[in-house]
Protein backbone atom coordinates (compact mmCIF):
# COMPACT_ATOMS: atom_id res chain seq x y z
CA UNK A 1 0.00 0.00 0.00
CA UNK A 2 3.05 2.40 0.74
CA UNK A 3 4.41 1.33 -2.54
CA UNK A 4 1.28 2.42 -4.36
CA UNK A 5 0.85 5.87 -2.35
CA UNK A 6 4.20 6.60 -3.43
CA UNK A 7 4.15 5.45 -6.68
CA UNK A 8 0.60 7.81 -7.00
CA UNK A 9 2.35 10.73 -5.38
CA UNK A 10 5.76 10.49 -7.87
CA UNK A 11 2.50 10.68 -10.87
CA UNK A 12 1.15 13.26 -9.47
CA UNK A 13 4.25 14.97 -8.92
CA UNK A 14 5.70 14.93 -12.38
CA UNK A 15 1.82 15.68 -14.03
CA UNK A 16 1.83 18.95 -11.85
CA UNK A 17 5.51 19.82 -13.21
CA UNK A 18 4.31 19.02 -16.93
CA UNK A 19 1.71 21.57 -16.05
CA UNK A 20 3.60 24.73 -14.59
CA UNK A 21 5.88 23.61 -17.45
CA UNK A 22 3.36 24.18 -20.38
CA UNK A 23 1.69 26.99 -18.91
CA UNK A 24 5.42 28.24 -18.38
CA UNK A 25 5.84 27.62 -21.98
CA UNK A 26 2.54 29.68 -23.67
CA UNK A 27 3.15 32.41 -21.40
CA UNK A 28 6.73 32.93 -22.69
CA UNK A 29 5.62 32.60 -25.92
CA UNK A 30 2.56 34.63 -26.13
CA UNK A 31 3.57 37.62 -28.47
CA UNK A 32 0.18 40.15 -29.59
CA UNK A 33 0.19 40.43 -32.77
CA UNK A 34 1.29 43.82 -34.40
CA UNK A 35 3.37 44.76 -30.77
CA UNK A 36 6.07 46.98 -31.59
CA UNK A 37 9.14 48.71 -29.98
CA UNK A 38 8.47 52.58 -30.05
CA UNK A 39 11.43 54.54 -31.44
CA UNK A 40 12.95 57.90 -30.11
CA UNK A 41 13.64 58.95 -33.31
CA UNK A 42 10.42 60.47 -35.92
CA UNK A 43 12.79 59.42 -39.29
CA UNK A 44 14.38 56.24 -39.18
CA UNK A 45 15.45 55.92 -43.09
CA UNK A 46 17.60 58.84 -44.82
CA UNK A 47 17.90 58.42 -48.86
CA UNK A 48 21.10 59.06 -50.13
CA UNK A 49 21.77 59.51 -53.99
CA UNK A 50 17.92 59.40 -54.94
CA UNK A 51 16.93 58.92 -58.68
CA UNK A 52 13.89 60.47 -59.61
CA UNK A 53 11.27 60.17 -62.65
CA UNK A 54 9.30 62.48 -63.70
CA UNK A 55 5.49 61.27 -64.67
CA UNK A 56 1.83 62.50 -65.35
CA UNK A 57 -0.38 61.47 -62.51
CA UNK A 58 -3.90 62.51 -64.15
CA UNK A 59 -5.17 64.51 -67.15
CA UNK A 60 -7.18 67.20 -66.78
CA UNK A 61 -7.72 70.77 -67.21
CA UNK A 62 -4.12 72.74 -67.52
CA UNK A 63 -2.64 69.77 -68.46
CA UNK A 64 -2.96 67.63 -65.04
CA UNK A 65 -0.65 67.01 -62.36
CA UNK A 66 3.08 66.16 -63.01
CA UNK A 67 4.72 63.76 -60.28
CA UNK A 68 8.29 63.72 -59.06
CA UNK A 69 8.87 59.95 -57.89
CA UNK A 70 11.78 58.09 -55.79
CA UNK A 71 12.31 55.45 -58.05
CA UNK A 72 15.13 54.31 -55.50
CA UNK A 73 18.36 55.53 -53.69
CA UNK A 74 21.56 54.06 -54.21
CA UNK A 75 22.18 54.17 -50.33
CA UNK A 76 20.40 54.20 -47.08
CA UNK A 77 21.41 55.42 -43.91
CA UNK A 78 19.70 54.02 -40.75
CA UNK A 79 20.55 53.23 -36.87
CA UNK A 80 21.21 49.63 -37.75
CA UNK A 81 23.03 49.96 -41.12
CA UNK A 82 24.98 53.15 -40.12
CA UNK A 83 24.71 54.70 -36.62
CA UNK A 84 27.49 57.30 -36.32
CA UNK A 85 25.59 58.63 -39.78
CA UNK A 86 22.04 58.33 -38.36
CA UNK A 87 22.91 59.91 -35.41
CA UNK A 88 24.80 62.93 -37.25
CA UNK A 89 21.61 63.70 -39.90
CA UNK A 90 19.53 63.22 -36.50
CA UNK A 91 21.49 65.61 -34.65
CA UNK A 92 21.40 68.18 -37.79
CA UNK A 93 17.83 68.22 -37.58
CA UNK A 94 17.07 68.20 -34.03
CA UNK A 95 15.18 64.84 -34.12
CA UNK A 96 15.48 62.42 -31.08
CA UNK A 97 14.34 61.81 -27.52
CA UNK A 98 10.75 60.83 -28.44
CA UNK A 99 8.89 57.62 -27.93
CA UNK A 100 7.01 57.23 -31.26
CA UNK A 101 5.15 54.28 -32.67
CA UNK A 102 5.97 54.27 -36.81
CA UNK A 103 3.23 53.21 -39.62
CA UNK A 104 5.40 50.78 -41.58
CA UNK A 105 6.78 53.13 -45.00
CA UNK A 106 6.26 56.58 -42.87
CA UNK A 107 9.29 57.07 -41.54
CA UNK A 108 11.55 57.77 -44.86
CA UNK A 109 12.93 61.30 -45.63
CA UNK A 110 15.89 62.81 -48.33
CA UNK A 111 18.93 62.84 -46.00
CA UNK A 112 19.54 66.55 -47.44
CA UNK A 113 17.64 69.48 -49.04
CA UNK A 114 16.16 69.06 -52.18
CA UNK A 115 16.49 71.89 -54.99
CA UNK A 116 13.76 72.23 -57.41
CA UNK A 117 13.51 73.92 -60.79
CA UNK A 118 10.72 74.13 -63.71
CA UNK A 119 11.06 75.58 -66.78
CA UNK A 120 9.82 76.06 -70.15
CA UNK A 121 11.59 75.74 -73.85
CA UNK A 122 11.84 79.62 -74.63
CA UNK A 123 13.51 78.94 -77.94
CA UNK A 124 16.97 78.29 -79.66
CA UNK A 125 19.80 80.87 -80.48
CA UNK A 126 22.42 79.82 -82.08
CA UNK A 127 23.42 76.95 -80.85
CA UNK A 128 22.27 76.91 -77.18
CA UNK A 129 19.31 76.03 -76.07
CA UNK A 130 17.25 78.42 -74.30
CA UNK A 131 14.97 77.88 -70.99
CA UNK A 132 12.91 79.76 -69.16
CA UNK A 133 11.55 79.76 -65.19
CA UNK A 134 8.14 79.12 -64.44
CA UNK A 135 8.74 79.10 -60.88
CA UNK A 136 5.75 81.92 -60.57
CA UNK A 137 3.50 79.32 -62.40
CA UNK A 138 3.35 76.37 -60.53
CA UNK A 139 2.39 75.19 -57.41
CA UNK A 140 4.32 72.61 -55.31
CA UNK A 141 2.94 69.82 -53.23
CA UNK A 142 5.41 68.24 -51.08
CA UNK A 143 5.38 66.49 -47.69
CA UNK A 144 7.61 66.93 -45.53
CA UNK A 145 8.26 66.12 -41.31
CA UNK A 146 9.14 69.41 -40.47
CA UNK A 147 5.84 70.63 -39.29
CA UNK A 148 5.60 67.21 -36.78
CA UNK A 149 8.99 67.97 -35.79
CA UNK A 150 7.96 71.53 -35.17
CA UNK A 151 4.77 70.43 -32.82
CA UNK A 152 6.89 67.48 -31.43
CA UNK A 153 9.24 70.20 -29.68
CA UNK A 154 6.50 72.30 -28.85
CA UNK A 155 6.38 73.55 -25.29
CA UNK A 156 3.32 71.72 -24.81
CA UNK A 157 3.87 68.91 -27.70
CA UNK A 158 0.67 67.02 -28.95
CA UNK A 159 -0.47 63.49 -27.77
CA UNK A 160 0.41 62.00 -30.77
CA UNK A 161 1.67 58.08 -31.30
CA UNK A 162 1.96 57.31 -34.90
CA UNK A 163 3.62 60.83 -36.41
CA UNK A 164 3.02 61.60 -40.21
CA UNK A 165 4.66 63.90 -42.63
CA UNK A 166 2.23 66.81 -43.23
CA UNK A 167 1.69 68.50 -46.88
CA UNK A 168 2.90 71.38 -47.85
CA UNK A 169 1.17 73.50 -51.07
CA UNK A 170 3.19 76.36 -52.13
CA UNK A 171 4.00 78.46 -55.25
CA UNK A 172 7.55 77.13 -56.14
CA UNK A 173 8.63 80.80 -56.80
CA UNK A 174 8.05 81.33 -53.22
CA UNK A 175 10.66 78.13 -52.20
CA UNK A 176 13.69 79.34 -50.78
CA UNK A 177 17.35 77.56 -50.41
CA UNK A 178 16.80 74.94 -47.66
CA UNK A 179 12.88 74.86 -47.28
CA UNK A 180 12.62 71.34 -48.80
CA UNK A 181 14.61 69.68 -45.81
CA UNK A 182 12.79 66.78 -44.53
CA UNK A 183 10.87 65.77 -47.55
CA UNK A 184 9.27 62.56 -47.30
CA UNK A 185 11.01 60.27 -49.45
CA UNK A 186 8.03 57.28 -49.56
CA UNK A 187 5.52 60.30 -51.02
CA UNK A 188 5.55 61.98 -54.45
CA UNK A 189 6.00 65.17 -54.81
CA UNK A 190 3.76 67.30 -57.34
CA UNK A 191 3.59 70.12 -59.88
CA UNK A 192 0.24 71.55 -60.38
CA UNK A 193 -0.44 75.01 -63.10
CA UNK A 194 -1.38 77.89 -61.96
CA UNK A 195 -4.26 79.49 -64.48
CA UNK A 196 -3.69 80.72 -66.93
CA UNK A 197 -0.62 78.77 -67.33
CA UNK A 198 -1.19 74.77 -68.64
CA UNK A 199 1.74 71.87 -68.98
CA UNK A 200 1.90 72.15 -73.16
CA UNK A 201 4.66 73.91 -74.23
CA UNK A 202 8.57 71.62 -73.58
CA UNK A 203 8.93 71.88 -70.04
CA UNK A 204 11.56 69.92 -68.05
CA UNK A 205 12.06 69.85 -64.28
CA UNK A 206 15.46 69.93 -62.56
CA UNK A 207 15.51 68.40 -59.51
CA UNK A 208 18.96 67.80 -56.78
CA UNK A 209 19.34 66.54 -53.56
CA UNK A 210 22.08 68.38 -51.73
CA UNK A 211 24.83 69.33 -53.70
CA UNK A 212 24.62 66.37 -56.10
CA UNK A 213 24.30 66.95 -59.56
CA UNK A 214 21.12 68.07 -61.22
CA UNK A 215 18.72 65.31 -62.82
CA UNK A 216 17.28 66.37 -65.34
CA UNK A 217 13.84 64.99 -65.94
CA UNK A 218 11.17 65.43 -68.98
CA UNK A 219 8.37 63.78 -70.87
CA UNK A 220 5.53 63.67 -73.41
CA UNK A 221 3.71 66.82 -73.71
CA UNK A 222 0.16 66.91 -74.99
CA UNK A 223 -2.18 69.22 -75.89
CA UNK A 224 -1.27 72.93 -77.11
CA UNK A 225 -1.10 76.56 -76.05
Amino acid sequence: MRNLMSLFGGVLVCLCGLLLLGCRKRVVSYEPYGVIEPSEFLVERYLVHPQFILTRYEEGSGGGKLVLLCTHPLRWITPWRDSVGFRRLAARYGDGGFKLYHIDGHDVSFAEPLVIRFEVLEGVKGTDTVWKSMADSVMLEFYSFIPMLQKLRSATPPLIQYPESAQTTVCLAEVKKGDLKLVDGSRPIAFQPIPPYRFAREFRVSVRAGEERWQVLSLDKRGGD
